[in-house]
């Protein structure tokens, strides 16, 4: 599977992040402290509702001034889209936009 765009919003530090990667190799570098390990931890998230830690903690996912509690990632790849999305309390999974 390819990731060709990751779509994260709300997740820990990342408010609104859109990386579009037409399905090509990329690499990502920055200081400390700026969202690295969460974005791979949002696309590892994404496909298993986990961190790279194995906590399913939704909570721990939601950034510390959100207003509403709401995360949402979602991946497209050669072979269709992933979406997961808390809000509140309750989890939402779609597959190529339809709800599992």
């Amino acid at each position: 599977m390819k990731i060709n765009k990751v779509i994260v919003s709300s997740f820990r530090n990342l408010k609104n992040l859109t990386i579009d990667t037409e399905g090509k190799s990329f690499a990502f570098e920055g200081n400390n402290k700026i969202g690295k390990t969460n974005l791979l931890n949002a696309i590892y998230w994404c496909l298993t509702g986990a961190d790279l830690e194995n906590n399913a903690d939704n909570s721990l996912n939601v950034p510390y001034d959100s207003t509403d509690g709401t995360v949402d990632v979602r991946l497209e790849t050669d072979k269709g889209s992933i979406q997961r999305k808390v809000v509140g309390a309750k989890q939402f999974i779609f597959i190529n936009n339809a709800p599992t």
